[in-house]
């Protein structure tokens, strides 16, 4: 694959991206593919998934720094929830795991072996 940025950001009024760089072995593990992105409920936190790469990846937006990632098998369906910094994140096997990319902080729910879905989650409120 190919060794070149793959997620950038940019405003409504700004006339270049942004890149948000990545360690090398990282980079190379997206396989130039990314499946969701997401930020968190504060908009301080980006998640992006990497079905092909097996994994998240986790940004600081105010400064543009690499904050961690998280290694899951198929993992593509990434959502907010009410809590600043945390993620649902889903598995094409059917792994559901909240995660805050801040603290490392994990919490797998039930496995759901027996649903098959294209693995895009997105938060509603009723």
């Amino acid at each position: 694959w190919d060794d070149v940025p793959l997620i950038a950001t940019a405003t409504i009024n700004s006339r270049e991206f942004n890149l948000l760089k990545l360690p090398d072995n990282i980079n190379r593990r997206l396989t130039q593919y990314c499946g969701s992105v997401t930020f968190d409920e504060s908009g301080q936190t980006l998640a992006i998934s990497s079905p092909r790469g097996d994994l998240i990846v986790y940004w600081d937006i105010s400064s543009n720094q690499y904050l961690t990632h998280h290694n899951y098998q198929d993992v593509c369906g990434i959502s907010s929830t009410s809590n600043k910094h945390q993620f649902l994140i889903t598995t094409g096997k059917g792994k559901r795991v909240f995660v805050n990319p801040i603290t490392n902080d994990t919490s797998a729910l039930a496995s759901m072996r027996q649903w098959k879905w294209d693995n895009h989650l997105h938060k509603l409120t009723v």
